[in-house]
């Protein structure tokens, strides 16, 4: 009995163990069905937890954003912000932007109605919404505002990444899975943060959501079953887009890939009557949309412009097409000829490419065609050619040894990971696009397109090697991948065209047609200027989770004998990619914290207090371009120029006439009062720019151009002599002029561009162990290998000016070095120096500045120290308003302005336009 017992116990053990393993197997089954049948729950639940992600790391730094005088919030480091914060205010307060801002270009002002708006409004309508919760203060919801912007991007790219794949990649859900693959690695790309993070409301971070947005319903129009619902959402590609244009001038790139893609869809015979239609509607709404709100677009200038240049043309080809072949009219009998030979797009295109040849040449003259396409050729490889872009960081011309390899890394010996993810993804992709061919004819395409692209990305490989981008083989490269690409798919085209084959191409998607033709653009751009390397990151975003995700799912699907090769080629990218987004998650993660006011930044905060408190709310400041935003913003006060450089012939007139100008001039005074300006204000930062502003002030012979290069001191060559120590500063640059020297009746002539400056010397006498007289410097110069010792006339040290009365015109100004030796701040008093050259000892910059010599007109009302001289100064009251810690520290100075009746006015110099074309075109 007890056997039977516990024999039936075992049994019921059993049967109850199998119905728990049964529960499990239910609830999986449950689960699996649940995520398989509810997929815009699941996927809604996956792009919130990546906007959650996307909005913990853009917000890391608000912490940060304060503003130190006030207690208050304040933007992050940088300068367009401040302007749409301002003009955010005044639309708050006025219910409108004004017309003409007072602050900006005095005295002319600034007419509002030819700038973009859109981002003030965007502000001034986020701070409706946050005052619904409470929020009251502006400058909070211009805070925010980028944060929430790239919420909403993110789920519109989103929906853009799985509308390209939809019915283009294997598996009722694989394009869902592109799609939320894509958003992750774009919410956490680096490259993109500084443009869409709290505290800095910039165009871009509008700009990606109207694009994105324009791209979708693009595509969703030429999509559609009935034409009703294809101008619907064609015009919702219109408005978007023109939202886009009304809030970054990036807008550009909707143009271009748009009119790209159709010009190249109607080649292959894809565009229908219903596909015209969407792209008229989607055209036309948006130039509808732009030209009444906004006096920067003009019909004219639209034409004209490249871009949507490009646009009108495609309308006008697609328009031609339907004239001749969807309506009754009589063709000649050789449109048939042409049309039978050479193929109706091709015909199509010829008689549009004449016929509006004709038109704008005599609209806007017989040179327009010849200056257009000349211009436009050499903007692909010089894309600046003023003095005035080149001088600007951020459109400095990206490098992939540098620039290319650290914004697409993370590199791994270095390789760039991410960078050859979307190579490789975009080579696999294009084998995709081209999967109606024949798979020879394909690869030999895909091997075409390869090439292409390695010419058109490492054309312009380093700036030390042939590949530099201008050279005469990277010029080669660059345009000989492009002609090979065309040259090629026209081949192949008309190759099939010519055997009957043709209709294949009908069946290439138009949805990947678009994204290759976004990515081409912004490869193009991102060769441009270093600014445009992010609107590289959503294309390459794209192609990179299309190859990973059809890469993983091929190996699942791949028979027993090729399983394992492709479960490891699958496993390499996986790991990648998930290397990719680990560290780019890191990366900006522990970066968003470091977008707060630095302490340069609260060194200007406490300037623009003093601003605030002790200047007339009519007075008007002059200074470098750069702080135009900041004074009118956080200084509440107006400015000759500003970051927008409307007027670039004023930046010259301020270079030239007042920072660069001799101090002894009378132009700099005339200048100022030609322009009412009541304050000079120079900043530290201004040293390190003086080679931009000279080169923007110089002449048709650049002859202001200089530099104010710093000298470390050489302790190995520090000399003791029996009443006094020799102190060597190291050189190591070029000249910027002529140096004609007199000695024993002998005159040294050192040619600039081929004299060097080696260092400076100069002796120190110490009397009663305390007080240190410096004796006349030298300057060691290097020509054709033989070594000058020439006496330089000036020295200032320890808040004193010396003038030698001899020697060449040129001065050095002993700078003290702090040094953190873990114990403390240790102060060694001649540890550098600034070399000032003939070309600027003289300058106002350098005896009013550096110097601090009293100049008539010009008395200096206020000086802010450093946040780090401020702290030592609290220690020891002695130390100089200049040194050198963790780069050179320096004071913002600020002189009041007077005139006697005497100074001169010059309405010349209110022009707006340079006088001549030698002024600012780069030579």
């Amino acid at each position: 009995m007890e056997n039977d017992e516990g024999v039936v116990s075992k049994e019921v053990e059993e049967k109850s163990v199998l119905t728990e393993q049964e529960i499990i197997e239910k609830r999986k089954k449950a689960v699996i069905n649940f995520i398989r049948n509810k997929t815009t729950i699941v996927y809604g639940i996956i792009i919130a937890l990546i906007i959650w992600l996307s909005s913990r790391i853009r917000t890391r730094n608000l912490y940060g954003l304060k503003d130190i005088t006030t207690g208050g919030w304040t933007l992050g480091p940088d300068l367009d912000p401040f302007l749409f914060l301002r003009w955010a205010k005044g639309i708050v307060a006025q219910g409108t932007l004004v017309v003409q801002d007072t602050m900006r270009y005095v005295p002319l002002g600034y007419n509002t109605g030819a700038e973009l708006k859109l981002v003030p409004y965007s502000i001034a309508w986020t701070h409706k919404l946050l005052s619904i919760f409470g929020s009251t203060d502006i400058t909070y919801a211009a805070i925010m505002m980028p944060v929430i912007a790239f919420a909403l991007t993110i789920i519109a790219f989103y929906y853009l990444t799985k509308e390209i794949f939809a019915g283009n990649v294997p598996g009722k859900n694989t394009h869902k899975i592109i799609g939320a693959v894509a958003a992750l690695i774009l919410a956490v790309t680096p490259v993109i943060l500084p443009r869409t993070i709290a505290g800095i409301p910039e165009k871009e971070s509008l700009g990606f959501l109207f694009m994105f947005l324009a791209f979708y319903y693009f595509l969703k129009s030429w999509k559609q079953e009935t034409i009703k619902k294809t101008l619907i959402y064609s015009a919702l590609a219109g408005i978007t887009t023109a939202l886009m244009a009304h809030a970054w001038g990036g807008s550009i790139y909707i143009y271009f890939t748009i009119a790209v893609t159709v010009i190249i869809a109607y080649f292959f015979g894809i565009v229908d009557k219903k596909k015209y239609y969407s792209y008229a509607v989607w055209l036309l709404l948006s130039i509808i949309l732009l030209i009444p709100f906004t006096e920067r677009y003009t019909l004219g200038g639209l034409i004209a412009s490249l871009s949507t240049g490009m646009a009108f043309a495609v309308l006008l080809i697609l328009t031609t097409d339907y004239i001749l072949f969807n309506t009754n009219i009589k063709k000649p009998s050789w449109i048939g000829k042409m049309e039978k030979k050479y193929s109706r797009p091709a015909t199509t295109i010829i008689i549009s490419l004449v016929a509006g040849g004709i038109i704008v040449s005599l609209i806007f003259g017989p040179g327009f065609i010849i200056n257009f396409i000349t211009h436009n050729i050499s903007s692909l490889t010089i894309p600046y050619t003023d003095r005035l872009s080149f001088t600007v960081a951020e459109n400095r011309q990206p490098f992939f040894t540098s620039e290319w390899k650290g914004t697409f890394g993370p590199a791994i010996r270095g390789i760039p990971i991410f960078f050859w993810l979307f190579f490789v993804g975009s080579a696999y992709l294009f084998n995709n696009l081209l999967k109606p061919l024949k798979k020879k004819d394909r690869m030999v395409m895909v091997i075409i397109y390869v090439l292409f692209l390695l010419a058109l990305i490492f054309s312009k490989y380093d700036p030390n090697s042939k590949l530099n981008g201008t050279s005469g083989i990277s010029t080669l490269l660059y345009f000989g991948g492009i002609a090979m690409l065309i040259i090629g798919m026209g081949y192949y085209y008309y190759k099939y065209y010519k055997r009957g084959d043709a209709e294949l191409f009908k069946k290439i998607s138009p949805s990947l047609i678009l994204i290759f033709a976004f990515y081409f653009i912004t490869i193009i751009g991102a060769r441009s200027a270093i600014r445009l390397l992010m609107v590289l990151a959503p294309s390459a975003t794209i192609i990179v989770s299309y190859l990973v995700v059809i890469l993983i799912i091929k190996a699942l699907r791949t028979k027993d004998d090729k399983k394992l090769i492709a479960y490891i080629i699958a496993a390499i990218v996986l790991i990648a990619a998930f290397y990719t987004v680990y560290d780019y998650t890191k990366q900006s993660y522990y970066q968003a914290q470091g977008f707060i006011p630095s302490i340069y930044t609260q060194q200007w905060q406490k300037a623009m207090e003093w601003v605030r408190d002790s200047t007339p709310e009519n007075s008007v400041f002059a200074h470098w371009w750069d702080y135009g935003y900041w004074l009118q913003s956080i200084g509440e006060r107006a400015t000759i120029v500003d970051g927008g450089n409307q007027y670039p012939y004023w930046n010259h007139l301020i270079s030239r006439h007042v920072l660069t100008n001799d101090y002894r001039s009378e132009t700099t005074l005339e200048f100022l009062k030609t322009h009412d300006a009541t304050h000079l204000l120079i900043d530290s930062t201004d040293i390190g720019k003086y080679s931009a502003f000279s080169n923007i002030g110089g002449d048709k012979d650049y002859d202001r151009y200089s530099y104010i290069p710093t000298l470390g001191l050489d302790e190995r060559a520090t000399l003791e002599t029996s009443n006094g120590t020799i102190y060597a500063y190291q050189g190591g640059f070029g000249t910027d002029g002529d140096i004609n020297y007199k000695e024993n009746n002998k005159t040294i002539n050192l040619p600039s561009g081929l004299t060097g400056v080696a260092g400076v010397t100069i002796k120190m006498i110490t009397k009663n162990n305390e007080t240190i007289i410096p004796v006349q410097p030298q300057v060691v110069l290097v020509y054709q290998g033989v070594q000058y010792r020439i006496p330089m006339r000036y020295a200032y040290f320890q808040g004193k000016f010396y003038d030698y009365n001899e020697g060449i015109e040129a001065g050095i100004m002993i700078v003290p070095v702090a040094e953190n030796n873990g114990q403390g701040i240790t102060m060694k008093e001649l540890g550098a120096a600034l070399y000032l050259s003939g070309r600027t000892v003289n300058t106002n910059f350098a005896r009013m500045y550096l110097f601090n010599q009293e100049v008539e007109g010009f008395e200096l009302v206020h000086s802010e120290d450093s946040v780090i001289v401020g702290m030592l100064k609290q220690q020891s009251p002695s130390i100089n308003e200049f040194l050198m810690y963790q780069g050179l520290q320096g004071p913002i100075k600020i002189w009041e302005v007077s005139y006697d009746k005497n100074t001169k006015v010059h309405p010349e110099w209110l022009e707006l336009v340079y006088p001549s074309e030698e002024l600012y075109v780069v030579r």
